[in-house]
């Protein structure tokens, strides 16, 4: 969700499952909000740089609204606010869209995202969803006979039929048992 009102006008993010990492950019945004708390940051940095607490405050007004460290070290050394703030993503995953504020279940032949250039985005607005990849569950249904086999902890090694990719490696770390 947005932390901020403004608009957006460069989107680096391109379709639906769109893979990114943890740093990626994501967009590009005005903000008059960041751009009055840069300019609060720099009016204390300018004119009372004794008040250190201020200071300290403003910095993390800035930090609490998603600005990176180094945006806002640049603020400090430059003495100038952005007119534009690029937003960076806190999370590694891949990109499913929003709709009515909640996850949609895209169709995987339709890879629009519902987010668009020059789109204003209010505070708290959802934008997307990024489904964290880094844990993946299975639900695996075995044979009666095969039960005894599996452990906690055990390592197993999954392969997934028609994908052009390795086994995935994990470890069982669930087991719940349902007679039918």
């Amino acid at each position: 969700a947005s932390r901020y009102s403004g608009r957006i006008d460069k989107l680096y993010l391109k379709y639906a499952f769109q893979e990114i990492n943890k740093g990626d950019k994501l967009f590009e945004i005005y903000s008059p909000e960041i751009y009055t708390e840069d300019q609060n940051l720099i009016y204390l940095l300018n004119n009372d740089s004794s008040a250190k607490a201020l200071i300290d405050a403003a910095k993390q007004k800035l930090i609490l609204l998603g600005l990176t460290k180094e945006q806002i070290v640049n603020v400090e050394k430059t003495r100038k606010a952005d007119l534009h703030i690029t937003v960076y993503s806190p999370y590694s995953g891949h990109l499913h869209a929003m709709e009515d504020g909640r996850w949609k279940m895209e169709d995987k032949n339709k890879t629009e995202l519902s987010i668009k250039e020059g789109m204003y985005v209010e505070k708290e607005q959802p934008l997307f969803f990024v489904r964290n990849t880094e844990k993946l569950w299975a639900i695996l249904k075995v044979n009666s006979e095969d039960i005894a086999k599996i452990k906690l902890h055990q390592a197993v090694e999954l392969f997934v039929e028609n994908q052009n990719s390795d086994t995935i490696k994990g470890e069982v770390n669930f087991i719940r048992l349902q007679f039918l």
